[in-house]
């Protein structure tokens, strides 16, 4: 199972020079280790429904970043842009070398951004 969970992991990576086939597969065979059913946690993200206003982008109102991968290989970059352009006053963050993930090298960047957006953590 851990084989079949890392082998996802990197193709999600999208082919990013970061991805950490060794971190990867040391967390995913604590995952495994710890899990009652690994069989129903790899089934989650395909039982979600993504029917009727959720996709009503245009009706948020809270200051929105849109943080993407430019190698993401599961929703490709043209996806951060047409969300970002949905969302009214919108800003998009590019991670640079990242897939479908937020690979540690690149912490430090979305960190920054992330408190930049927010103000710090401070009241705006």
């Amino acid at each position: 199972m851990a084989d079949f969970v890392v082998a996802s992991a990197k193709a999600c990576s999208g082919g990013s020079p970061y991805f950490d086939e060794t971190a990867t597969r040391a967390l995913v065979e604590r995952d495994v280790a710890r899990t009652r059913d690994i069989a129903s946690t790899l089934v989650n993200h395909y039982a979600m429904s993504f029917e009727g206003s959720s996709r009503d982008f245009a009706a948020l109102k809270a200051p929105t970043l849109v943080v993407h991968g430019d190698h993401d290989p599961v929703f490709p970059l043209p996806h951060g842009h047409a969300l970002r352009d949905a969302i009214p006053g919108a800003t998009l963050l590019i991670l640079e070398g990242a897939g479908h993930d937020l690979p540690k090298p690149l912490w430090g960047v979305f960190v920054s951004a992330l408190l930049r957006h927010t103000g710090g953590g401070r009241p705006r």
